[in-house]
């Protein structure tokens, strides 16, 4: 079973986000990545982000047709992802579309 995490945030005072997530099969680390996301404006962009560039890697690893369980902690994110609350609006909109 393919496990992942993921999370992101922002720092108002610097206005800038980061974000990481990180891979598991079977619990064993297969991959893990953090990095800088200048163009987060809110926590709420950085966890989208995140999410995507998870996303975008279990694709890379061709893992999609695998059982995968996605953690994160930002409830706003797993609540859209699960389609119980609507993405409305706010800046991280068009981020969260692209999950989808």
């Amino acid at each position: 079973m393919i496990k992942c995490y993921f999370d992101g945030s922002f720092n108002p005072y610097y206005e800038t986000g980061k974000g990481g997530f990180i891979i598991l099969n079977d619990g064993n680390k297969i991959f893990e990545s953090s990095f800088g996301i200048p163009s987060a404006k809110t926590a709420n962009m950085a966890e989208y982000i995140s999410l995507f560039q998870l996303m975008n890697k279990l694709l890379d690893f061709k893992k999609e047709n695998e059982e995968i369980e996605i953690c994160g902690d930002s409830m706003l994110v797993i609540m859209q992802m699960l389609k119980r609350w609507k993405i409305k609006s706010g800046l991280y909109k068009n981020d969260a579309l692209r999950v989808l």
